[in-house]
C-alpha cells in the first residue's frame, strides 16, 4: 500500500498537469472506479484536509473515506494515472472537485 504521502504528492503532480487539447472520456477499467467515485472520494478527502489546514489527514480519516466510497489508495491512483494521460479530462474532473469543495465550504460558511 502506498503511504498517505505518495499518495497526495501523486495527486498534487496529477494537479499541476496543465490543459492540452485533448479531452473526452474516461471508460472505467477493471480495477479502476468510475468517475464519480473518484470525484466524490477526493472532495472527502480536500473536506478532511481542510478540517486541519496545514496537517495531513488523519490514517482514521483516510481509511473512513476509502471505506466509505469502496476503493483502495491505489484504484484511486490507477484512475488518477490513467486520467492523467487525458489532460482535458483529469482538468475537467479538477474543476468539478473544485467546485464541489467549495460549495460545501460555502454551504457549511455561518456568516
Amino acid at each position: 500500500m502506498l503511504s498517505r504521502t505518495a499518495l497526495v504528492a501523486f495527486i498534487t503532480m496529477v494537479a499541476a498537469v496543465p490543459s492540452l487539447a485533448c479531452n473526452g472520456g474516461v471508460a472505467p477499467g477493471e480495477g479502476l472506479p468510475d468517475r464519480e467515485t473518484f470525484i466524490s472520494a477526493w472532495v472527502d478527502f480536500r473536506l478532511a484536509g481542510l478540517q486541519r489546514p496545514g496537517l495531513p489527514i488523519t490514517e482514521a480519516d483516510r481509511n473512513r473515506i476509502l471505506d466509505q466510497h469502496g476503493v483502495t489508495e491505489e484504484e484511486l491512483l490507477r484512475f488518477a494515472e490513467v486520467v492523467g494521460q487525458q489532460p482535458g479530462t483529469m482538468q475537467e474532473i479538477l474543476i468539478e472537485i473544485r467546485r464541489r469543495v467549495e460549495a460545501q465550504r460555502t454551504s457549511e460558511d455561518p456568516g
